[in-house]
């Protein structure tokens, strides 16, 4: 039985990960990441990206 769940948890997984690479796709369309790399022939290597949180503000 415990076989059983661990198979389910996978499959679950697999499910919810391959929503996510759709939402790259659509993530992409949204940005016009691909006109930016047609027009200007950027790919983005050597970027590096710094994301600053302040926290919470009360």
């Amino acid at each position: 039985m415990k076989k059983y769940i661990m198979i389910l948890c996978n499959i679950l997984c697999l499910l919810v990960m391959a929503g996510n690479l759709l939402a790259d796709d659509l993530v992409r369309s949204e940005t016009r990441v691909d006109s930016a790399w047609s027009v200007y022939g950027v790919d983005g290597s050597g970027v590096i990206v710094a994301i600053l949180d302040p926290g919470d503000r009360l």
